[in-house]
């Protein structure tokens, strides 16, 4: 299975698992134009930390390379490991607090949540329990210190971050002030955080999913779910300095619950579930260039059965993976779109 896909500015990265031998293992794809690809050098596992079935591998990018993380979707005594490269064909344990990543965070256990890269470096969220949230920081994706953050005390977590050219954003969920636990946080530079109040009024459950720059703005996607049906409309996140947010409902266009969105030099593109049954599972890919209209350039019946898993964006291509039905079982699989006029 793919799980993550970055685009580097030289080509793209893909993370994932793959059946082989006796079981699956850990994989990593390298191309330079999503069409073409390479098996990486995948990372050694720490002897104490095998690999097992249940890690979820993902990435995130900046000038300085490229930051693979994972962590056990199942087992919380399993801290996560942080790994970088420069090339995506070869990686190296990151470093925390000058040790190697697995033995800085095995006790007791660090758990990333989500990793992040912006032009001054890599911010990751994570926490030793539940409603925990620690910062680490990265200038190079290699070696990381664990933030001395101010953070307004929650009950809750950080569980997603974006870097962009004016700080952090992060969201999660905050359940000190109310029954509603959604929440934003925004940070100039890593250290100092701010809760963001969302102006919404409407009678629904705000849900923020993924967050992209896009010419100096920042444009994220999700829900506004209703209170009364449990019913999601995917909704637009907009905001030019993380503070004021504007969330409108799409008209003519993705319909259900956003998930992912990603941003290459003249489009934005998101995934959408229409399928209240299934929203964590995106069946339908939308694009929309600058100035114009909101245009499904993939559906269902594209992907058939396939779960899919990651979203990059180039100047001119979009890519997304998953695992895919073949005659005689499932493999990992990448879908590429070619905008026309390249």
């Amino acid at each position: 299975m793919v799980e993550d896909i970055v685009f580097t500015g030289a080509g793209f990265i893909a993370s994932g698992e793959i059946n082989e031998g006796a079981g699956a293992g850990p994989a990593i794809w390298v191309s330079p134009d999503g069409s073409s690809w390479q098996r990486a050098t995948v990372p050694e596992s720490p002897s104490d930390y095998p690999y097992f079935q249940s890690n979820l591998w993902q990435l995130a990018t900046a000038d300085a390379g490229t930051v693979l993380w994972r962590f056990s979707m199942f087992d919380d005594e399993k801290p996560s490991v942080v790994y970088h490269s420069t090339d995506g064909l070869t990686w190296s344990e990151a470093t925390l607090g000058g040790l190697p990543w697995s033995a800085a965070a095995a006790d007791p256990p660090h758990r990333v949540h989500a990793l992040a890269g912006s032009p001054s470096g890599f911010v990751a969220v994570g926490g030793r329990t539940e409603t925990e949230t620690v910062i680490y920081a990265s200038a190079d994706g290699a070696t990381w210190t664990e933030v001395d953050a101010e953070i307004p005390a929650t009950i809750g977590r950080m569980e997603g971050i974006a870097g962009w050219g004016g700080g952090w954003i992060s969201w999660g969920w905050d359940c000190a002030t109310g029954s509603v636990c959604e929440a934003i946080w925004h940070s100039p530079d890593g250290v100092t955080w701010t809760e963001i109040a969302l102006d919404w009024s409407g009678d629904d459950y705000v849900i923020l999913r993924s967050v992209v720059e896009h010419h100096d703005s920042l444009v994220g996607v999700g829900s506004l779910v209703s209170k009364a049906t449990g019913r999601g409309e995917a909704a637009l996140f907009t905001s030019t300095d993380g503070f004021a947010w504007e969330i409108t409902v799409f008209g003519a266009g993705p319909e259900g619950s956003g998930l992912t969105i990603a941003a290459g030099a003249d489009m934005v593109v998101l995934t959408a579930s229409s399928d209240q049954e299934a929203l964590d599972r995106p069946g339908d890919i939308w694009m929309m260039r600058d100035g114009g209209e909101w245009v499904r350039i993939a559906s269902d019946e594209t992907f058939g059965n396939a779960a899919l898993h990651g979203l990059a964006v180039s100047e001119d291509r979009v890519l997304t993976g998953g695992l895919a039905d073949f005659d005689g079982g499932s493999a990992p699989a990448l879908w590429l779109w070619i905008t026309p006029d390249s």
